[in-house]
């Protein structure tokens, strides 16, 4: 048996919360493997959220990729999240593809706790590779502890209503408004109220809870405004150590132009 591809962490948890983000925003993964590392990058069926992440192959306690130097894997993210929904913090991760049957991939867990080591592997489907043009020209973010963002937005899902992002250049406000019968709204930063307000946007509430996940990979988040009104907010975090992961959410004025577009 040859190995095509291998790669081994000790941040298994790390990809388990990857999986479980990825399956509130799409069906299929499309990853993207090279000598470089781990890429994916997609929108959602409604082109309203892009998630593009990178996963560096030296961040691996083991990397190793044979002929052909590009694998593309479609990958059913739901069924992948069902395979790892039971590793633990602390539990390395092996994943590999060999000859004998280059349509799965095998996941190993090395659980830290004890000599049980599972295998389980997951069928790996043909898939259109889509290259999607990245906006760029992201300045000046604003910084969140991870935790605190998490515990704002599950409070402002309870009220329910759009959210509301307004940012100043060295602050940020989250607000929710139920029907105008109550309201809530968290600062972040340090308010100045010197400095314009550079961002106002409405949004669709599910956009931020299916990516509520994204708390789990730091200790913190950075929220960067669009650099010009038809760009996207970005929300960006490390995945543990292994790499980044950028989210790409359009405002509800950004879906009505891209509507009228249409």
């Amino acid at each position: 048996m040859t190995v095509i591809f291998k790669a081994k962490t000790q941040e298994g948890y790390t990809i388990k919360i990857l999986a479980e983000l990825l399956q509130n925003i799409i069906k299929t993964a499309c990853l993207e493997v090279s000598d470089e590392g781990i890429r994916l990058c997609m929108m959602d069926t409604h082109r309203r959220v892009c998630i593009d992440i990178n996963l560096c192959c030296t961040n691996f306690n083991i990397y190793a990729l044979s002929s052909p130097k590009i694998l593309f894997l479609g990958i059913n993210v739901n069924h992948m999240y069902k395979l790892l929904k039971s590793v633990k913090k602390k539990d390395a991760l092996t994943m590999y593809i060999d000859d004998e049957t280059p349509d799965k991939l095998f996941l190993v867990v090395h659980p830290k706790e004890n000599n049980r080591v599972s295998t389980s592997d997951i069928h790996i489907q043909e898939i259109q590779h889509v290259k999607i043009h990245l906006p760029t020209g992201f300045v000046d973010p604003i910084i969140i502890p991870s935790g605190e963002y998490q515990r704002t937005l599950k409070d402002m899902c309870s009220i329910g209503g759009p959210l509301f992002i307004r940012m100043r250049k060295y602050s940020l406000v989250l607000a929710c408004s139920a029907s105008n019968i109550y309201s809530r709204e968290v600062l972040f930063g340090e308010l100045n109220d010197e400095t314009p307000e550079v961002y106002n946007e409405e949004f669709f509430m599910e956009q931020f809870t299916r990516i509520i996940k994204i708390s789990g990979f730091g200790k913190s988040l950075k929220i960067y405004k669009g650099p010009t009104p038809d760009i996207p907010i970005l929300i960006e975090s490390c995945v543990g150590q292994l790499g980044i992961i950028k989210i790409f959410i359009k405002s509800k004025n950004q879906i009505r132009m891209d509507n009228v577009a249409e």
